[in-house]
C-alpha cells in the first residue's frame, strides 16, 4: 500500500509539476498545447498494462482525462 500510494504521488508530481512546467516555461506552447502533449505523453506511457485494443483505448483516454484535470487543478 505505501509503495503504490508513493508511486502514484510522485509520478503525479514528475509529470504535473516538472515534466508541464519544463513545457510550458521553455516552448512556450501555451497552456493548453502543454497540458495536451504533457498528457499524450503520459497516456502513452501506460499502454503497457494491456494487449487488448479495447483495453488499452480505455487506458490511453482515462489517463489522458485524468492528466488533463490534475494539471488545471
Amino acid at each position: 500500500m505505501f509503495g503504490a500510494v508513493f508511486a502514484g504521488f510522485f509520478e503525479e508530481m514528475y509529470f504535473r509539476a516538472f515534466f508541464f512546467g519544463l513545457l510550458f516555461r521553455y516552448t512556450r506552447l501555451g497552456f493548453i498545447p502543454s497540458v495536451l502533449l504533457g498528457a499524450i505523453i503520459f497516456g502513452s506511457l501506460h499502454l503497457y498494462q494491456s494487449s487488448d485494443i479495447g483495453v488499452m483505448t480505455g487506458i490511453f483516454i482515462t489517463t489522458i482525462l485524468g492528466a488533463g484535470f490534475f494539471t488545471w487543478l
